[in-house]
């Protein structure tokens, strides 16, 4: 299980990143020192330990990224932005939950101000993490699970998706997109598609937090939010891809995933990565 090394080096490099970035940003705590940390972040701790771990396979080979037309983008474009409402519902409780607690929510990061600013914004938060992050969960490790279970495969690779965020408010969104993409991929979706839909799921929420700086705006969708939530899970339960008969297998619990499970509960890794993420998730609240 190589890959519980990339998802323990992850927070650990973004750790190291973070700290020697402190002190850049109590000297200057500017939008292109900010952003620019985000971005080492995601270079360094995604990108690079996948690439050089999964070095003998192609990054981002051809056949992930042909033979896809117009409505199949339009397709995921539309299941990015659902599930980013879908994700939304999904965490409220949760929030809840810990706003009693006494937890308040992370801050975010600064808004972009100019045109510029949105564009490098929507390039470092939107782009990059959709490139890295989908090549790494659901081509890499998804790719490594599948070889034992393909319910495994869906199940725990959107389970260490979801960890590596290290945030429990986001917890639940993190780990339903990246179960429906993990199902997406059992039915063959090319990864160029989850990446479009990975990136709208990121740009809607950008575009979101833009939005509700403006009163009037914000009030509209509080006051319709079942709606939009309700249209949301209608349009993705629509067109969500369906299983073709020449494809995979159905998704049931057999021999091979229990088999994986408990290959997994002996492994002293997995207990460290869940260590870490209890340990950075509280650190974050």
């Amino acid at each position: 299980m190589r890959y519980l090394i990339v998802l323990i080096l992850m927070p650990l490099i973004q750790m190291g990143i973070s700290f020697i970035g402190t002190e850049l940003l109590s000297l200057n705590n500017s939008f292109r020192n900010v952003y620019g940390l985000v971005f080492a972040q995601q270079f360094f701790a995604v990108f690079l330990p996948t690439y050089l771990l999964f070095h003998k396979k192609k990054y981002l080979p051809k056949k992930e990224c042909i033979g896809i037309n117009f409505s199949d983008v339009s397709r995921f474009i539309a299941i990015g932005v659902s599930l980013q409402f879908v994700g939304v519902a999904v965490n409220l409780p949760v929030s809840v939950m810990l706003q009693k607690m006494g937890y308040s929510l992370p801050k975010g990061l600064p808004m972009a101000k100019t045109p510029i600013q949105f564009f490098a914004q929507t390039v470092i938060v939107c782009l990059t993490p959709a490139i890295f992050e989908e090549v790494c969960f659901r081509r890499m490790i998804f790719s490594e699970i599948r070889k034992k279970s393909a319910v495994a495969a869906v199940l725990f690779s959107a389970l260490f998706f979801a960890m590596a965020h290290m945030d429990f408010y986001n917890f639940p969104a993190t780990f339903l997109i990246g179960c429906c993409f993990g199902i997406a991929r059992t039915r063959n979706v090319p990864l160029i598609l989850l990446i479009i839909a990975h990136f709208f799921v990121n740009l809607s929420a950008s575009v979101l937090n833009h939005l509700l700086i403006n009163p009037a705006i914000s009030g509209l969708i509080q006051r319709y939010f079942l709606l939009w939530i309700f249209l949301a899970l209608v349009i993705l339960v629509t067109i969500f891809p369906k299983k073709k008969e020449n494809s995979t297998p159905s998704l049931k619990l057999s021999k091979s995933f229990f088999r994986y499970l408990i290959s997994l509960l002996k492994n002293p890794l997995f207990y460290g990565y869940c260590i870490l993420f209890v340990v950075l998730g509280v650190r974050q609240l």
